[in-house]
């Protein structure tokens, strides 16, 4: 049965024993509480009196009966050295603790109750009073919740004591009942919450920082709700300043906690909801799927993300002067599996973009990459083959660190392995992984300065060792039967290219018989010392994604601390970067086929490596078209709604002209690099290709155009293709 706001003032929590200083007289407390009522397990407080007759001899300090007794100190006679307390015995702690708990249990229920009733009826005021009674109520709750925990901590507190706030879930209750629901009632009624609300964010804010000093056995929780409350706070301040500032706190919680816990993908989502829309954002979304431990709620966001995108047709204009909204339209597109013509049309624009810009791969070329790693495992999708495969091998490993002396279980340990598909590579996953490839290529080409790429290239490089990691554990490993290389062909990379870049690099910083003994050993390197011991700033952005965790050394980011300056970059970070790098290559050159280096020489080659045939730029001419214009007959605009090159069942638009559907090809005759890269390598006989250049368009004007001018190509660029990125 439901229960009224003024019904639960009235009512008094009988369970819970004294009288707290809160500011609401109808809920009592054990804080600042002056004595607790008989009972089972009480224990009565024997009042002290101000003045402490003491009685000196030679040796010990006689003490008042009950009271701890203290060794004299010959160096501050009278001193007391310990403040009076009473002990208490385990009994009579567990009672105290099952007393706690009872008041506890009576608060919560009457949160829950009047959170769930307010919630039913957002459109409801309450007055002043009735707010101040309710902060009240949850101040209570946040109070019962301390005590609980505090008494469960105690020193005397046996280790069943000790494990009561995990069998009974406080934390997160204290965090649902005690701060997020309310958090919500006053959400929906802003703006007359407001107030209320940032006193009680505040209040939550001050409770959750004093558990995490004394409380330390949940700090994990702790960070994860500050986070969360700092992130409320942003979003409820108006003015500009402070909303960074307070973006800029929750920031800092959740980078902390990701940093505890690397693998968990919820905690990316988090940094990536307080991101601008930018490339960055969509990387961190990408990152919290495509962890060790993803987080599926993640794509919800993403849709959100991606939505404008793909269904406001002007903001494809918007986006194409800048190549970071390029680059976010195109993955917006693969991911809202939009129509493959428009995805690699978008895909070419974003490339000449880059080509222009490429400048810019110096901010962005590290989410960049792992973006494009991630849009291969079609972002940590469970029918990924490549995600299936890494996660097999990351579960193996774990099973042979804990090895188990059962036999049964040894023999069924196969049982938690995903199940792995032979399933041909989608349109979207051959565009994207060619999009991976000529983003590599384009930057190794085209580069101006090695500082501008070289984060870039590093993230690059790590995934092609990833790569060979995976396929040398699958080798080893009888009962997979699957291949990397049936998956993903590294052999179409620029490997050419990459060995001219290394050469370069090679000449700035001389090789050392260091760096050339771990990468012949599969060594990371990593200095013996752990203070010169300093990750890269895409060491943490690629840390705990599936396919890193054979990288790093163990223990590589122990040395880390709460501000380390990670994204400062320096003289000394560049040199670590150009060794990691080198690294990397000569691990590539020792045990992969593509990449080669003389030893005596001192020299990178691809000697095996062949170019792929070139891909001619995308000729509009050659593009599928399923519809073309000519003159309307009818005034009244159809209600056509427009998407990605959609055939509508309107025979009009409301621009004027009216749609013939034309035959389509029976193949795919377009140019573009993702449909040069998924033609088979075998030659086969070519079909006789539609000779699409023989549509007319008339406009009301009487204009006839013959195939595809410049003002049909910009009226279906305007109109045919609905997608975009807004900044």
């Amino acid at each position: 049965m439901g229960m009224s706001l003024s019904d639960a003032i009235m009512l008094r929590p009988n369970a819970v024993r004294g009288h707290r200083d809160s500011g609401y007289d109808s809920m009592s407390s054990r804080q600042n509480t002056g004595q607790f009522a008989s009972g089972a397990g009480a224990v009565p407080i024997t009042a002290v009196p101000q003045t402490i007759h003491e009685q000196r001899n030679d040796d010990v300090v006689q003490r008042r009966k009950g009271l701890i007794q203290l060794s004299a100190n010959s160096r501050y006679p009278g001193l007391i050295l310990q403040p009076d307390s009473s002990p208490i015995s385990q009994e009579q702690l567990g009672a105290e603790v099952k007393g706690i708990y009872a008041g506890l249990v009576m608060v919560e229920a009457k949160c829950v109750n009047i959170d769930a009733a307010q919630a039913a009826d957002p459109n409801s005021q309450l007055g002043p009073e009735q707010w101040q009674a309710l902060i009240a109520l949850h101040r209570t709750l946040l109070y019962e919740h301390h005590d609980f925990l505090m008494a469960t901590q105690h020193p005397s507190a046996t280790q069943a004591l000790r494990g009561l706030p995990t069998k009974y879930s406080i934390p997160a209750r204290m965090w649902k009942h005690g701060i997020h629901t309310f958090l919500e009632v006053l959400r929906h009624r802003r703006p007359h919450s407001q107030d209320y609300m940032l006193a009680f964010i505040y209040l939550a804010y001050q409770m959750m920082a004093l558990l995490l000093e004394t409380v330390p056995s949940f700090t994990d929780t702790w960070i994860e709700c500050l986070g969360d409350l700092a992130r409320y706070r942003m979003a409820i301040e108006e003015e500009k300043e402070a909303h960074a500032t307070w973006g800029g706190v929750a920031a800092r919680w959740y980078t902390m906690a990701s940093d505890r816990h690397p693998a968990i993908g919820r905690l990316y989502h988090h940094l990536g909801i307080l991101e601008r829309p930018s490339l960055r954002k969509f990387c961190l979304y990408a990152k919290s799927l495509s962890c060790v431990i993803p987080f599926p709620n993640a794509r919800d966001s993403l849709s959100t993300l991606c939505g404008p995108i793909v269904q406001d047709e002007n903001t494809i204009q918007s986006s194409s002067h800048s190549v970071e909204a390029r680059i976010v339209t195109y993955h917006a597109l693969v991911y809202s599996k939009a129509d493959q013509k428009v995805i690699d049309t978008i895909g070419n624009d974003a490339l000449q973009l880059l080509h222009q810009q490429l400048t810019k791969l110096r901010d962005i070329g590290a989410y960049l990459a792992v973006t494009n790693i991630a849009a291969i495992f079609e972002l940590g999708s469970p029918t990924n083959i490549l995600f299936q495969q890494y996660a097999t091998a990351i579960n193996r490993a774990m099973q042979n660190s804990r090895p188990s002396t059962n036999p049964s279980a040894l023999a069924d340990k196969n049982q938690f392995q995903p199940a792995l598909s032979n399933a041909s590579p989608t349109p979207s996953l051959v565009s994207t992984t060619s999009f991976w490839e000529n983003t590599f290529s384009l930057a190794l080409k085209n580069y101006t300065s090695i500082e501008h790429i070289l984060p870039y290239v590093h993230v690059m490089l790590v995934s092609l060792h990833s790569l060979d990691s995976l396929r040398t554990r699958h080798s080893n490993d009888q009962t997979q039967n699957h291949t990397v290389d049936g998956f993903i062909n590294t052999g179409r990379l620029a490997w050419d290219l990459l060995a001219d870049f290394l050469n370069t690099l090679a000449q700035s910083q001389p090789i050392s018989a260091w760096i050339l003994e771990c990468a012949r050993q599969r060594a990371f390197p990593a200095p013996e010392r752990k203070e010169d011991v300093k990750p890269l700033s895409e060491d943490f952005l690629i840390r705990g994604l599936i396919w890193a965790q054979f990288y790093f050394a163990p223990g590589w980011f122990d040395s880390q601390t709460e501000d380390d300056g990670r994204s400062i970059e320096s003289e000394n970070t560049h040199k670590a970067r150009v060794e990691r790098v080198l690294w990397l290559g000569l691990y590539l050159a020792f045990h992969t086929e593509p990449l080669h280096y003389d030893v005596q020489r001192k020299v990178f080659s691809a000697p095996n490596y062949v170019p792929p045939p070139p891909t001619a730029p995308l000729d509009p001419a050659e593009v599928e078209m399923a519809e073309c214009y000519t003159e309307q007959t009818s005034d009244a605009p159809s209600p056509r709604s427009r998407s990605s090159l959609a055939t509508s069942s309107s025979p009009s638009s409301e621009d004027g002209f009216t749609f013939v559907k034309l035959p389509k090809p029976t193949q795919a005759t377009s140019n573009s690099w993702a449909n040069v890269a998924a033609k088979p390598t075998t030659k086969t006989a070519r079909k006789q290709r539609p000779d699409v250049n023989t549509f007319k368009v008339a406009d009301p004007n009487g204009m006839v155009w013959d195939g595809e001018s410049e003002e049909s190509v910009g009226y279906r660029s305007a109109h045919g293709i609905r997608t975009g990125y807004s900044q």
